[in-house]
């Protein structure tokens, strides 16, 4: 069984001799468009964009380093401690990044990503209307502050649970659509 591609020619056209091998009876087409022409203000928009999350991913190293630690030393300084280690990290880490942008949702949606095992099917959906994987942060959270970063657009040190929350809340609420 062999594997390939496809091509096709500006025409639109298939390029000859094929380089897809069709021995398992299936084949693919593909076709590329040119790029879209972009408006000034789409372009500003997007430049803004590449910009903010620049900043966030130079800021998560910082964040990883800071919710490491502090769970290190809230998990009886044991690395090994892995159901406590995980979730408190993975928690503090949506905190600081909460607390930098300003708006617990405004937080990218990829940051709330499982990584940690929780003993429960992660997309159970609890009476709060949270996965159980959620719940498993916010529990972890209960009565954490997370101080907030030196140039954070939340100055004040807001308690986890809450920036979770707001998160989660905007994760799992429906999209208004224009």
């Amino acid at each position: 069984m062999g594997a390939g591609t496809e091509y096709l020619m500006q025409n639109g056209e298939e390029y000859e001799p094929h380089a897809l091998s069709t021995q398992a009876g299936f084949q693919f087409s593909y076709e590329f468009q040119g790029p879209k022409t972009l408006t000034l203000g789409q372009q500003a928009g997007l430049a803004d964009l590449y910009a903010q999350q620049e900043d966030l991913y130079k800021f998560l190293g910082d964040a990883y380093r800071v919710a490491t630690r502090q769970a290190y030393e809230e998990c009886g300084r044991d690395y090994s401690n892995y159901d406590c280690m995980c979730p408190r990290t993975h928690a503090i880490v949506i905190c600081l990044v909460g607390q930098q942008i300003g708006d617990g949702t405004e937080i990218p949606s990829w940051l709330q990503q499982q990584h940690c095992s929780n003993g429960s099917a992660s997309m159970q959906w609890g009476e709060n209307g949270l996965t159980s994987y959620q719940n498993l942060l916010l529990d972890t959270a209960s009565g954490l502050t997370v101080p907030a970063p030196a140039n954070a657009q939340s100055p004040a040190p807001q308690p986890c649970t809450d920036v979770l929350l707001d998160y989660f809340t905007s994760l799992n609420s429906p999209v208004d659509v224009p």
